[in-house]
């Protein structure tokens, strides 16, 4: 089984720019008495240990903190603790089985009441009584993003969902407006509107006519989209939707702040990254756009993909790194079947030979493919002879060839391979592997973290 880092409420980390050292998280798997125990450990990449493989979970609830639950039947067993990166300090004991999600959502609903009878009130992390206790049902207390969340209000007029900020209620939305998509994004967050419910008249069903929009922070409805319309999340200030002039289908680039930009239709806008965009076309070929809607390269190839630096052109087979302002850098070796953006130190991880799909993805590789690095100029810098590789941060990347480990830039392994199963999130990479003859070792002393910090 993988745990990877993230918290029940992976918004969390959309919103946080900080990067700090990158951690590994170990699992082993033990057999006693027939049942099984997953237990953590903490070690960097550089295979430098930091915790050893005594506990029970161990998730991070921000770059640089982690929760730590010890074993059952432990010492102080009773306790969370969280610390910092380092694993030194010991910052506050948390209540045990603290659900993460609730490091995010500072809201808790309480239902009082017995024989079936029950009022449901919502209360802050700080004691304040939010919402009075009611018969109405409250329920999915979410993180919304930027700050916001929301509560669901089920009562006998219908259901209404109540919109929170970290200080309380900031509206209550009208019954026929609900959340959708994702979390809030430049300060606007998606939403349907029920417009009119007709009945069928051949049955018990029923048509919605609804719209989609956007709702900002203040509860107020921002913009409402043509009918048959859906938009993605804002991104990086802009999204987009399809409109019609008779018959004739168009792109509509939309702002934050209300401008609109009209452009050929394309079936597909991805996120914005800066002024830039990668589009699809109807016959499924990929180019890329700005905010004003003007072609910075032409919807006439496989594949594209915005590295943010560069910028990977697949045409004919062939793959290609162009600039931020669109010109051709290099094309990667003959053979090339996937190209990762690049690490830190400016080298991509590449793959290539393997026995190909008969159809499938643009940028994935091959069946047996093998992977090296090969850096901005064009100039291979490891040659391809690992099983899978991720690209270099902090001076290591993670390989397998077939047990996964870690590599410096000169292809001399800094952690051995080991480990069966691993996985990069974010800038953190969580290794797993099965120990046959695990042997529970008593648990040090949790009120000196300093005791068992290697």
């Amino acid at each position: 089984m993988e745990r990877s880092l993230a918290t029940d409420s992976p918004c969390r980390y959309i919103f946080r720019q900080k990067i700090f050292t990158t951690l590994v998280l170990l699992m082993a798997s033990a057999c006693q008495s027939a049942t099984a125990l997953e237990l953590y450990g903490l070690n960097d990449i550089s295979g430098k240990e930091i915790l050893p493989c005594k506990y029970a979970e161990i998730r991070d609830v921000d770059y640089d903190q982690y929760v730590i639950t010890p074993m059952l039947g432990g010492p102080n067993h009773n306790f969370d603790f969280l610390i910092e990166k380092s694993g030194v300090k010991i910052l506050r004991e948390l209540p045990a089985k603290l659900l993460a999600k609730e490091l995010d959502v500072p809201y808790e609903i309480i239902a009082d009441g017995h024989d079936g009878v029950f009022n449901h009130s919502l209360k802050h992390r700080d004691g304040r009584t939010i919402i009075e206790p009611t018969a109405d049902i409250l329920f999915q207390c979410h993180f919304l993003g930027d700050g916001m969340y929301k509560v669901s209000r089920a009562a006998d007029s219908g259901n209404r969902e109540i919109l929170l900020n970290e200080h309380g209620v900031v509206a209550e939305l009208p019954s026929n407006v609900e959340f959708t998509g994702d979390y809030y994004s430049c300060g606007l967050k998606q939403i349907v509107i029920t417009e009119k419910v007709i009945p069928d008249a051949h049955g018990p069903g029923q048509t919605t006519i609804s719209r989609h929009g956007f709702i900002d922070r203040s509860g107020r409805v921002k913009f409402v989209l043509p009918l048959d319309n859906y938009s993605s999340p804002f991104s990086d200030g802009f999204t987009s939707y399809f409109d019609k002039d008779g018959d004739r289908l168009y792109t509509v680039l939309l702002s934050a702040s209300g401008q609109t930009a009209k452009c050929e239709f394309y079936y597909r806008v991805l996120p914005f990254k800066g002024n830039r965009a990668v589009v699809v076309n109807a016959d499924n070929r990929y180019g890329m756009i700005d905010k004003s809607g003007k072609v910075l390269i032409a919807p006439t190839h496989d594949f594209v993909e915005d590295f943010g630096s560069t910028i990977l052109v697949k045409s004919g087979g062939t793959f290609s790194l162009f600039n931020q302002g669109c010109l051709k850098l290099f094309d990667l070796p003959d053979g090339t079947n996937s190209v990762q953006p690049c690490g830190d130190n400016g080298w991509y991880p590449y793959s290539v030979g393997g026995i190909p799909p008969e159809s499938g993805p643009r940028n994935e590789p091959y069946e047996h493919a093998k992977f090296g690095f090969i850096d901005g100029t064009g100039v291979v810098k490891i040659t391809p002879r690992f099983n899978s590789a991720n690209a270099f941060s902090h001076g290591f990347a993670l390989v397998s060839n077939p047990l996964f480990g870690s590599i410096d830039e000169t292809a001399s392994y800094a952690v051995q391979p080991a480990f069966q199963k691993a996985k990069r999130i974010r800038d953190q990479i969580v290794v797993s592997n099965e120990v046959e003859d695990f042997s529970f070792e008593t648990v040090p002393d949790y009120g000196n973290l300093r005791e068992f910090a290697r």
